[in-house]
């Protein structure tokens, strides 16, 4: 198990599923397989969403709860000027996302709000959305778009 001690759990693993049946290979395989979903729970990879399905299948303890934290939608909010022109200016919103059941999407609403002006928007363009996809708003005090 040195190579889940290294924070390897995905080489870890593969390791003991090429022993399967040894000793206990099956079960610190399963651990391993946890371990790397838990690690990658905020941005899962596929081998992430493979791994989860497999341990919910095999009825491995906390799977489900744990999957559930894997198919909730994360979005990375970052923010910018777009531009400055005298006393008009435009920010930028972008959020990326991640996580999500595989193969779904989502659309994505902002909600702006303009703590000088008092004023509040939505913003969506109906698109949808994928794992890693980044979703943008461009905002200004005239308009949004």
């Amino acid at each position: 198990m040195r190579e889940a001690e290294n924070g390897s759990f995905q080489a870890a693993a593969t390791s003991f599923e090429t022993i399967s049946g040894y000793k206990d290979a099956d079960e610190r395989e399963s651990e391993a397989k946890y371990r790397y979903c838990e690690r990658t729970c905020e941005e899962p990879t596929s081998t992430t969403y493979a791994y989860i399905e497999e341990l919910v299948d095999s009825s491995y303890e906390g799977a489900e709860d744990l999957q559930t934290e894997i198919y909730k939608w994360r979005a990375s909010i970052s923010t910018g000027l777009s531009y400055s022109f005298g006393s008009m200016q435009s920010a930028y919103i972008r959020a990326r996302l991640s996580g999500g059941p595989p193969d779904s999407a989502t659309t994505v609403t902002f909600r702006i709000d303009d703590l000088v002006g008092n004023d509040s928007d939505t913003w969506s363009d109906g698109k949808e959305y994928k794992s890693g996809d980044t979703a943008e708003v461009n905002y200004s005090e005239e308009e949004s778009s």
